[in-house]
């Protein structure tokens, strides 16, 4: 875990897709947001959409990297992005709605301006991990041979 950040170039928004924001009841989410953050600051304001390419998405769909978009942003602002995980990893403080995951270490996006420096973020990331694989990936082994492969046999 890196330590927090106070500073940055820009703010990045990360949108969640139309249907997550629809599972939120906030099908117009990006725009909104974006008009709120704009009356609390005058910081540029950059969007990180999901990757998307050829009906798949995720990391690999990127056209740009994931960590260049983080490198230089004071907060990510997200309804329940995923980016909100490798931010709060990265020490960017977090602000998202609250069904996302990063509720424990994160603020509301009502309570821009006064972001969650949480001392609990290990915790977290543990409670996180832990809810990663079935009872039954762990019982064949599928867990430990995905963590040998990470971390090495030891």
């Amino acid at each position: 875990l890196k330590d927090w950040r106070n500073k940055g170039d820009y703010i990045l928004v990360a949108p969640s897709s139309n249907t997550i924001n629809s599972f939120v009841g906030q099908r117009s989410w990006e725009h909104e947001t974006i008009n709120f953050l704009k009356t609390k600051t005058d910081m540029p304001i950059r969007v990180r959409h999901k990757p998307r390419r050829k009906g798949k998405s995720g990391p690999a769909y990127a056209d740009v990297p994931l960590e260049e978009d983080l490198k230089n942003a004071a907060c990510v602002v997200t309804s329940c992005s995923m980016v909100s995980v490798d931010a709060i990893i990265q020490g960017i403080p977090v602000y998202c709605h609250a069904r996302c995951c990063a509720t424990p270490v994160a603020q509301s996006i009502d309570n821009f301006g006064n972001a969650n420096y949480s001392t609990k973020r290990l915790d977290w990331l543990s409670t996180l991990s832990w809810h990663q694989y079935t009872q039954e990936e762990i019982y064949t082994g599928l867990f430990e041979e995905m963590f040998k492969e990470i971390h090495g046999s030891n």
